[in-house]
């Protein structure tokens, strides 16, 4: 446990500038939002940057994994690290998705800020079902999306790399990680097509709500939304084939790479 812990301690000393910066950037929107909507008496506008910045963070795990995995492939010291390269790319894994809640949960209040700001502009009926669980459900589903791009992200940059041992195809290697990455995509995609995949859809559904879109106009801001039915059978599937994903990347990683 220890050392999963020091790897973690490091990895956040790595990752924490990006965090700094990109709570920078999202108070400079947040702020350039709110002034523009106090300016032309739209409290609404802030919506225009901060639902955006909500959904963009499906890309952040990835990213900030990405930006880790990168920073300590120049040093090339790790490939002598004794630890296992579950707890070398756990780490890594990990403390992307804990800058990622970081940040998105100061999205999430600032969020609430402009929703109370905004009360004036939205009645009751239109808020009625927004709460906390639903703020909570959209939060959840976007770390979802993000942790499991961000494992098949990783498994493509280990093949990447690995891929620098065959000098014959080391300079068509990014198409090689493209077809890999639609391919894998397609695979999954084809499976979740199929009568049995369909079939496991229908087992241990739950209720769950979505956001689907917003509008601001100088006279009215509107939320929109739907609910959703949510198979915690066919969730537990992808997540396996996600964990299987993780476990070819840290066999790969095992080959030795050269990074």
């Amino acid at each position: 446990m220890k050392p999963f812990l020091g790897l973690m301690k490091k990895e956040w000393k790595l990752g924490r500038k990006s965090l700094v910066w990109l709570l920078l950037l999202q108070m400079v929107l947040v702020l350039i939002t709110y002034l523009l909507g106090n300016h032309y008496q739209v409290p609404g506008i802030m919506f225009v940057g901060i639902i955006p910045l909500l959904l963009i963070h499906i890309l952040m795990v990835p990213v900030m994994l990405l930006t880790l995995l990168n920073v300590e492939g120049k040093s090339q010291l790790w490939l002598h690290n004794p630890q296992s390269s579950m707890l070398l790319l756990g780490s890594k894994l990990l403390t992307g998705l804990g800058l990622h809640l970081i940040s998105l949960l100061f999205s999430a209040v600032v969020l609430v800020f402009a929703l109370m700001n905004s009360s004036s502009m939205l009645s009751n009926e239109q808020m009625q079902g927004y709460g906390i669980f639903e703020l909570g459900t959209v939060l959840g589903v976007i770390t979802i999306f993000s942790l499991f791009l961000a494992v098949e992200c990783l498994l493509l940059w280990v093949i990447y790399h690995a891929l620098v041992k065959f000098p014959q195809i080391k300079n068509v290697r990014w198409l090689i990680i493209t077809i890999l990455f639609f391919g894998i995509n397609f695979l999954l995609n084809f499976f979740q097509d199929t009568a049995l995949y369909q079939a496991l859809d229908e087992i241990a559904r739950v209720t769950i709500f979505q956001f689907n879109s917003f509008s601001v106009n100088t006279d009215e801001f509107s939320l929109a939304g739907e609910v959703i039915d949510f198979s915690l059978l066919t969730f537990s599937i992808d997540t396996l084939f996600v964990v299987g994903l993780f476990y070819l990347a840290c066999w790969v990683f095992d080959r030795k790479l050269e990074v």
